[in-house]
């Protein structure tokens, strides 16, 4: 089990600012509709109240560069076994 620190701050009527163990960041907007500013990036929030469906996309990155970081490789492989002829992993 981990801890969690959070805490979150009304400014002015439709903007936040939240605390928490990574930063600071500031919420413009409420439900369903909300942007978030902060150290990992800027985030649209999109909701259907009443329901658990939502939607969350980084705005601060090209579409085309979000997938950038996807492996091609598991990441608990480092590049030598990836690379052996023999591993499973490394046949086309």
């Amino acid at each position: 089990m981990s801890w969690r620190f959070s805490k979150s701050f009304r400014v002015l009527p439709g903007v936040r600012l939240n605390l928490t163990a990574r930063g600071l960041s500031a919420s413009i907007g409420g439900s369903p509709c909300s942007v978030n500013v902060g150290p990992r990036g800027v985030y649209s929030n999109v909701s259907i109240p009443g329901t658990e469906i939502s939607n969350r996309q980084r705005l601060d990155v090209p579409h085309s560069d979000q997938n950038a970081g996807v492996y091609l490789v598991p990441p608990f492989l480092t590049s030598q076994q990836a690379s052996h002829p023999f591993h499973p992993q490394s046949r086309p």
